[in-house]
């Protein structure tokens, strides 16, 4: 019989609290799966034909559930970081690829939102380079975040730049995104798991940039928010890119 701190649901988090998100959690994601499952199989047309109207309304269930999934997956790994049990692993990657992907999944994302995006990246980047895999996700979720809370109709502007440093570089991403205006108080409240139970998630489904943050400063980077007068508000997030071949 397996001990109990041997349970691959706890993945490492010795904290009680913690244990009882994972356990909780893990059984939630694994219901979550198979209700995709589901879905997957309506819209393949395996209990009969589906017409656009229904595949429409199964999408947006499909997309639901992924999100769900999401905030399981990052709400957990907040709780690792936490507690100091997250890995440190590098892996080879390539900026340039890496900012392609995003670029297009922020564009069909924006394209169903209907929103305006402007998206800036560098002329110049090195072909691979070395990134925890940590560096991606908090990408692909901070500008989930702005496409979700800028309104229809409204703009997107983002701007990446590589800076050098001694040992590495950083990737610094500048974005502006037009929607509800915020005071500096209110946005740092969704950095604070407490507070939001307060206040409410106001900005980016609170959760999700509140991982964002706690990833970005586990990488020794940086994730902040301050206000867009009159417009909306600005993300300001730094995350490092190793040299090719160091650890």
């Amino acid at each position: 019989m397996r001990r109990p701190d041997e349970d691959p649901s706890h993945e490492g988090v010795v904290t009680p609290e913690f244990r009882v998100i994972h356990h909780l959690f893990h059984d939630f994601k694994g219901g979550l799966a198979t209700v995709v499952m589901c879905l997957d199989a309506v819209r393949e047309g395996m209990v009969g034909e589906v017409s656009p109207a229904q595949q429409r309304w199964l999408e947006k269930a499909e997309r639901n559930c992924q999100h769900l999934a999401t905030l399981i997956d990052d709400f957990r790994d907040l709780t690792r970081i936490q507690d100091g049990c997250f890995a440190t692993e590098q892996e080879v990657v390539q900026p340039a690829a890496m900012l392609a992907a995003l670029s297009q999944e922020v564009a069909e994302e924006a394209t169903r939102r209907q929103i305006q995006v402007v998206f800036e990246v560098p002329d110049r980047m090195p072909g691979t380079c070395e990134a925890s895999p940590l560096v991606a996700r908090v990408l692909h979720r901070a500008y989930g975040v702005l496409v979700d809370c800028t309104r229809t109709r409204g703009r997107l502007e983002s701007r990446i730049v590589l800076e050098p440093a001694s040992a590495h570089c950083w990737l610094r991403v500048e974005a502006r995104s037009e929607g509800v205006e915020m005071e500096a108080a209110a946005l740092e409240s969704v950095f604070d798991l407490m507070d939001q139970t307060v206040r409410g998630l106001q900005l980016g489904r609170g959760y999700t940039l509140l991982f964002c943050r706690a990833a970005a400063r586990f990488l020794s980077g940086d994730l902040s928010l301050r206000p867009w007068p009159g417009r909306g508000t600005c993300l300001d997030l730094r995350l490092p890119l190793g040299l090719p071949g160091e650890p």
